[in-house]
């Protein structure tokens, strides 16, 4: 299967007719591996397609990580900026591992070195973190030694959002991908089969072509009983509304303008204010402070007449 997908691939590029970017990436990830430098940047260029893992998962990835007996991979680390730590959206999370997968990775753990379940599955001579700068180098270089167009080391991690969706839905999808936010995994939607989609829709617009459809309108407030005018069952509320057959209709201007007259003669005419009453024995003006503070520090008042004011 890897050698037939790599001949087609291979066809591809040379015809110009390659989706470098989502379709065949997992293809371009064996013709990288055919031209790879050693065995293990070989299972590096197939594990980043079929498993969606970052650049940085990659690099920090250790054996302990890697359950053979289950088919899993945990994604526990990400080594960016020269520093590990947890991986980006603060989740770890496990992604299925496919039998190419596997069957590379069993192979790179038959090395002399660099085996137990702490050491870093994808590491340099001395057991260390790659250098992300040095990886990219010779994934350009294995991609010129194929014959295909030039693509980012990220694009092998975008192949596996296409593939994904048309076997998952996009919440399991997100999960697996590590996206923090829904709207990321969105981007993948118009890669589901959408034949079946379009054959239901079909036998929907076949099957009501000369249906009729009738409105139903929610469920609304139960109608009042009316008895008299403003009687008992009348529904009315604070602001002047008044029910009506379950209706709300607002008060007429004229009612209004009615009741506001009846409530006048009610409450009489207004009365003019009352002689010695308490507002009319305010002062003219109010007290000014004139002069400097005393020895004792209490302020001198002088209340000034208007014909007592200092001429300005």
């Amino acid at each position: 299967m890897a050698e037939e997908a790599l001949q087609a691939v291979l066809t591809d590029a040379r015809r110009g007719t390659l989706d470098t970017h989502e379709r065949d990436a997992p293809a371009v990830s064996l013709a990288d591996a055919a031209h790879a430098a050693d065995e293990q940047d070989a299972a590096l260029y197939v594990t980043a397609p079929f498993t969606g893992l970052r650049q940085g998962e990659l690099v920090g990835l250790r054996w302990s990580d890697v359950d053979f007996l289950r088919d899993l991979i945990h994604v526990r680390h990400n080594y960016t900026d020269r520093t590990e730590k947890v991986p980006k959206g603060k989740r770890v999370r496990s992604v299925p591992m496919v039998p190419e997968v596997a069957d590379r990775l069993a192979k790179l753990k038959s090395r002399e070195h660099f085996t137990s379940d702490e050491n870093l599955v994808f590491c340099s001579e001395v057991g260390a973190h790659l250098c992300s700068w040095k990886l990219r180098r010779r994934f350009y270089r294995a991609l010129e030694e194929a014959g295909l167009p030039r693509i980012v080391f990220h694009s092998l991690r975008h192949c596996f959002g296409p593939h994904g969706i048309r076997a998952w839905d996009p919440n399991t999808l997100q999960g697996y991908m590590g996206h923090q936010h829904y709207s990321t995994t969105a981007r993948y939607l118009h890669h589901r089969p959408a034949a079946a989609d379009a054959a239901k829709l079909a036998a929907a617009f076949s099957g009501h072509a000369g249906d009729t459809f009738e409105i139903v309108e929610p469920p609304g407030k139960p109608k009042a009983r009316i008895c008299g005018r403003f009687g008992r069952g009348a529904d009315r509320n604070r602001t002047g509304v008044h029910g009506f057959a379950g209706r709300c209709v607002a008060t007429p201007p004229r009612r209004r303008a009615r009741l506001h007259r009846r409530g006048a003669r009610r409450r009489g005419p207004r009365r003019a204010p009352r002689r010695g009453h308490a507002a009319d024995q305010r002062p003219a003006s109010r007290p000014r402070k004139i002069g400097a503070r005393s020895e004792t520090g209490s302020a001198r008042f002088q209340t000034l007449t208007p014909s007592m004011s200092p001429t300005r």
